[in-house]
């Protein structure tokens, strides 16, 4: 590789990475709005009608998804799936060794030039964590996109209702505070987005984990076997015991049990003395 090139991609990674920490600082922001829009203003004001208890319990569900998401997010960003560098003990086995990073190579090993550094397992280079998706930090991104369209989701819920009167012909919200319901279309509408993203792209990653392969994969190898039908089969009930076993076995791999609801909380260590790695 020519000097004009390493520093053309030392370009490239500085760009990402700047790139990266603006996505970042803006995914907080949007956070911590959206959590004081909804929680002091959208949901009293919208289940003032009914007993305390219910706002209380609407409120709490919402708080507890949003500490979840924070969770995700936060572990997204500090676990890494790099592979391990070749050491003197490792150098005299089969395996060889990236010639950018010097790290182990495999078959599940790629080279990430964003992060110019070689990942275990790669689905993709994420500018939202600044991070490489990988083996060890997979199933932190896919709670954190679940969890993104539920609180997306429990937005948009939350505002229809507060629009239903308007549906049984009361037009008094209407002529209410006009900047109630300006902020409560703007809100509806940006969470109608992000959940419709977020769904597509969990539905997605869902239908490469049944596949057995990696967003890296489906991109750059058009000859994989690739099946949505069978997928959608197992959605609805309809699927072979074959089917949901390769599917739990993929999940597994990933979450280190069969637990589909560790996607709420997924675990730090995995079951089986997989470890993290961490900054």
């Amino acid at each position: 590789m020519g000097i004009r090139s390493r520093n053309f991609m030392k370009i490239e990674r500085f760009l990402i990475n700047s790139a990266s920490w603006f996505v970042i600082g803006g995914q907080i922001v949007y956070l911590l709005l959206s959590t004081v829009f909804s929680v002091f203003f959208l949901i009293p004001r919208t289940f003032s009608h009914l007993p305390i208890y219910i706002d209380f319990t609407i409120t709490s569900f919402y708080l507890l998804m949003v500490i979840s998401l924070t969770r995700s997010f936060y572990l997204s960003c500090r676990v890494d799936s790099y592979a391990p560098r070749q050491t003197d003990q490792t150098a005299d086995s089969n395996q060889s060794a990236c010639n950018i990073c010097e790290a182990q190579r495999g078959i599940d090993i790629h080279h990430c030039s964003a992060c110019n550094k070689c990942v275990v397992r790669l689905d993709h280079h994420n500018v939202f964590f600044s991070r490489c998706i990988g083996l060890y930090n997979y199933r932190f991104f896919l709670s954190y996109v679940f969890l993104t369209a539920l609180v997306n989701a429990h937005i948009v819920i939350t505002c229809i209702v507060q629009f239903s009167p308007i549906l049984r012909g009361d037009l008094t919200f209407i002529f209410g505070p006009f900047i109630d319901l300006l902020e409560t279309i703007i809100f509806m509408v940006f969470s109608i987005s992000i959940s419709f993203g977020c769904i597509c792209l969990f539905f997605l990653e869902l239908v490469l984990i049944f596949n057995g392969i990696t967003m890296h994969d489906y991109v750059h190898d058009t000859e994989l076997a690739f099946s949505i039908k069978e997928f959608i089969l197992l959605l609805v009930g309809l699927g072979t015991p074959q089917t949901k076993q390769s599917f739990m076995r993929q999940w597994r791999l990933y979450f280190g049990s069969g637990k589909l609801y560790d996607i709420a909380w997924p675990p730090r260590v995995l079951r089986g003395g997989l470890s993290l790695h961490s900054d």
